[in-house]
């Protein structure tokens, strides 16, 4: 049997060919309009459900028009000079624009959000604010990054706990609730084998840690952990979640 001619091309099209389209059209044409039900109704804060939607769209129209252009014999004069493959090519540089292109873009707006001096009146107001502060602990949640909002209500209930301590005094004599209270802090949140491990330094890891196992506490201790975690919820979460509420008008 004489394998088939790709309309408009001399190169002939085996039998192999078949299969492999055959499922790929099964694959975009059937299983990607299953997962599109199934992202629809998630509530992501990266974005990664647009983008995941706007890839499997994409795919699917330049594979469909892939397809047109490949078979429909009133194309095959178009296909000489624009060919079917151009555009699988189209196709990658949109996935690249919504993977890579637009995050970028997106970071840059981040980063004017920071830059504004009324959000950071905004994020202290939120911080001080309990109502407020709730609201941000349950976005954490969608953002994967609760541990962070977790560590600093506890360094602040633990600072407010003895009113006359500032938040970098010298040391003082601790009971035996307080020293069960930082070794629970240091083990839920500094410890690298605990589940909500938070993302500081690692001088600041290393510090901790270090006066853990000399035994050497104190009330003021996280200090400097609560302000790089202050800062990286300011610098990261923060400008999302002004995103993705409406507390720019506060």
């Amino acid at each position: 049997m004489t394998p088939a001619a790709i309309p408009g091309e001399e190169c002939p099209l085996g039998w192999e060919f078949y299969p492999f389209m055959g499922s790929l059209a099964i694959y975009l044409f059937l299983g990607v309009p299953v997962l599109l039900y199934w992202f629809w109704g998630i509530d992501d804060v990266y974005g990664i459900r647009k983008e995941l939607l706007a890839v499997a769209i994409t795919s699917m129209i330049g594979f469909f028009l892939y397809l047109i252009f490949m078979f429909l014999p009133s194309l095959r004069t178009v296909e000489k000079t624009f060919a079917a493959y151009v555009w699988g090519a189209i196709t990658l540089v949109l996935i690249h624009t919504f993977f890579v292109i637009y995050p970028i873009y997106e970071l840059r707006k981040s980063r004017q959000v920071r830059a504004n001096a009324k959000n950071t009146q905004v994020f202290d107001k939120v911080l001080s604010d309990p109502v407020l502060f709730e609201d941000f602990k349950a976005f954490t949640i969608k953002d994967f990054s609760v541990e962070n909002p977790l560590f600093y209500e506890r360094c602040r209930k633990l600072r407010e706990s003895v009113t006359h301590i500032p938040r970098f005094s010298a040391k003082v004599s601790l009971s035996n609730k307080q020293r069960i209270e930082l070794r629970s802090m240091y083990d839920t949140f500094i410890n690298p084998k605990s589940e909500f491990q938070v993302n500081l330094s690692s001088a600041t890891i290393e510090e901790l840690t270090k006066r853990f196992d000399s035994g050497e506490l104190a009330l003021n201790m996280f200090s400097r952990a609560e302000w790089e975690i202050h800062l990286l919820m300011y610098q990261n979460t923060f400008p999302r979640y002004l995103k993705y509420t409406s507390l720019t008008r506060v």
